[in-house]
Order: structure tokens, then sequence, then C-alpha cells
């Protein structure tokens, strides 16, 4: 069981019940930027993929990550920006309030490519913290995406 710990650990992953927040900011990014890795919470569980983005304007000196892997060459966003995927696999997730390890002051997010509406977004000590304005129930075989960009 802690092996699973370490999986979560290399993540960056964290949740929160009290306030349904998921935060995430993988401290292990591939020489491409992308990120492969899983999730869980009290209700659900699935995969957590990121892919640097195509759009290499959108983003530009947007980076995420920690200290360890801030080497451009391997940083998220040295490439313009990521998208970040969230793929239910068995129960229901909700959320509030996602929190990503990143520069990038914006993002958009949506469910199964439903655009979700954003309450709030604000940019603190390297963590963009984004409220959305309804609590989102992802449920079983749903994707939350977010592209990080600014």
């Amino acid at each position: 069981m802690s092996g699973f710990a370490l999986l979560e650990l290399a993540a960056g992953f964290r949740w929160s019940k009290p306030v349904l927040t998921i935060a995430f900011a993988p401290r292990v990014l591939a020489a491409d930027g992308s990120f492969c890795g899983y999730f869980t919470t009290d209700e659900g569980w699935g995969q957590a993929k990121v892919a640097p983005s195509a759009h290499r304007d959108a983003a530009a000196g947007c980076a995420m990550g920690t200290e360890s892997v801030r080497d451009p060459k391997r940083s998220l966003g040295a490439s313009g920006g990521a998208k970040l995927s969230f793929e239910v696999a068995y129960g229901t997730v909700s959320v509030k309030v996602l929190e990503f390890g990143t520069a990038c002051s914006a993002a958009t997010v949506s469910i199964s490519g439903k655009s979700v509406a954003i309450a709030s977004s604000e940019q603190k000590d390297g963590t963009l913290i984004v409220t959305l304005a309804v609590i989102a129930q992802v449920e079983s075989g749903s994707v939350l995406s977010a592209v990080l960009s600014g």
C-alpha cells in the first residue's frame, strides 16, 4: 500500500474532501514534458495526464513542476502551456477548486468537451488556483480537462 503513496507523491497529487480541491504538480516529467499517473479520491479514481500544448504562443513563459524539474527542456510550458486531463475510471469525483503547480496565470476547464464556468482564477506563489462557479461532478468515463496558459 505504501508504494501507491509514492506514486501520488511523484504526481504531486493532493485531494481535500472538505473543500473539494484537487491539487496537482508533477515532480517527474518525461523528456517531452508529458506525464501519466493515477489519482484517487474517497469516491473515485482514474488516470491523470499532462500533455504539452501545441500552441506555443498561448502560454509563453508558463512552467510547471518543482525546482528539481525546472530544466527548460523538461518543464511543462517550455513548449508553451499544457493540457491536464483527469480521466475518471471508477466512481464520481466532485471538485470545486483546482490547484496547479505552475507559473501559468489562466486556465480553461471542461468536462468531456463541455465548458465549465470559472468563478475565479488566481496565481499565488507558483500555484494557479482555479475556483469553479459550481461543484463539478465528474463521473466514470468522463474527463475533466484544464488547458493552462498565460
